[in-house]
């Protein structure tokens, strides 16, 4: 396949992100993609490409960014709105049938809402929506008077936190 392809971060965000990047497009040219780039760009140009929305994007944009994703209250529809949703700021995908699904999720609370998500993440899913390469691990350091469980976001939050006497 020829089409061309561009990896790409932006500058100063992320640690590394020149290496993952060139990493990620030699193994895209390592399973027969043969017009890869990795390319770091400025912050304004990254998130000019970026955040184009749905509509803006022209079939030969080629774009696979290196991007964090915060989520802080770790609640799916945040993350639905932006990726999946036709307006979504960073969204490369437009279903009107999803449309449906995002809409008639957010009318709703509790376990009726959890349930609507988890069909909606199962139908991104099952179309390749968006397709992950990798998920960051976290990793601390404690000592033996710390009594702290990390958290799924990464987050350090003091008052999360209770110090006991030392061991």
């Amino acid at each position: 396949m020829d089409a061309p392809l561009t990896v790409s971060a932006r500058e100063g965000f992320i640690l590394r992100a020149d290496e993952s990047i060139q990493l990620i497009a030699q193994a895209l040219t390592s399973i027969g993609l043969t017009n890869v780039k990795s390319e770091m760009r400025e912050t304004a140009k990254f998130e000019e490409a970026w955040t184009a929305g749905y509509p803006a994007i022209t079939p030969e944009r080629g774009l696979i960014g290196l991007q964090q994703h915060g989520n802080e209250l770790m609640d799916y529809s945040s993350s639905i709105e932006g990726y999946y949703a036709c307006k979504g700021a960073t969204s490369a995908y437009c279903d009107p049938e999803l449309e449906k699904k995002i809409a008639a999720a957010n009318q709703l609370a509790g376990a009726e809402r959890d349930t609507a998500l988890k069909e909606i993440a199962q139908y991104v899913y099952d179309r390749f929506v968006v397709v992950p390469v990798g998920q960051p691990s976290f990793y601390f350091a404690m000592a033996a008077n710390i009594d702290w469980k990390p958290r799924l976001d990464g987050f350090l939050l003091v008052k999360e936190i209770k110090l006991g006497a030392a061991g």
